[in-house]
């Protein structure tokens, strides 16, 4: 029985056979000794300056404006939600965070607002939950009050798998929270989070 390979199916095997050769051969020279010099000039970037915004913060991860255009909602990775208003940040951190993970580079991490945040006040935030050996990122939300001092109805919409102190996850949350989300209350009063692009 004679077997035949259309033209096709040799370029692949010769495609994969190349591959392989140059990776070995890559492989095998090992990697640069001593340090590398740059390559080509980079133009530093002009018009712009740095600024201090404020200080006083516990590892701060995230942040957003509010539609005031004035007023500064931080999180702080241990734990704490702030509020920086016209220049000054408050003492007091904003009640009812949820219990969270600060370990490793877990914590509080990232925060956005409703689309609709003017109407209706609602907070999305990413934080690490559980214990050690078996954590995840949780994605929540919660209603701050006018006064900015208070979350309420704070409810999980979401969980992702994560590995020990690590915060991988959270940019996918924060993917979807910086897109158009809209959460609503479905029958029964479960929360249902449905999220479609910007």
């Amino acid at each position: 029985m004679k077997i035949i390979f259309d033209n096709r199916f040799n370029r692949a095997v010769y495609v994969v056979l190349a591959g392989l050769f140059f990776s070995c051969i890559s492989c095998s020279a090992g990697p640069p000794e001593g340090p590398v010099d740059p390559v080509g000039e980079t133009p530093l970037e002009t018009g712009w300056q740095a600024v201090t915004v404020t200080g006083g913060l516990m590892r701060p991860w995230s942040a957003v404006w509010l539609p005031d255009g004035k007023t500064l909602l931080i999180t702080e990775r241990e734990g704490q939600l702030r509020v920086l208003r016209g220049g000054e940040l408050r003492m007091d951190a904003v009640k009812g965070v949820p219990d969270l993970l600060p370990l490793g580079q877990g914590g509080l991490l990232d925060i956005a607002l409703h689309p609709d945040f003017a109407e209706n006040r609602w907070v999305y935030m990413t934080c690490s939950t559980g214990q050690r050996q078996a954590n995840r990122t949780t994605l929540v939300r919660g209603r701050i009050n006018d006064a900015l001092t208070e979350l309420t109805e704070v409810t999980t919409c979401s969980r992702f798998p994560g590995q020990e102190g690590d915060s991988t996850s959270d940019r996918a949350c924060s993917g979807w929270m910086t897109a158009r989300c809209s959460c609503q209350s479905a029958m029964a009063g479960i929360r249902r989070c449905s999220w479609t692009a910007a």
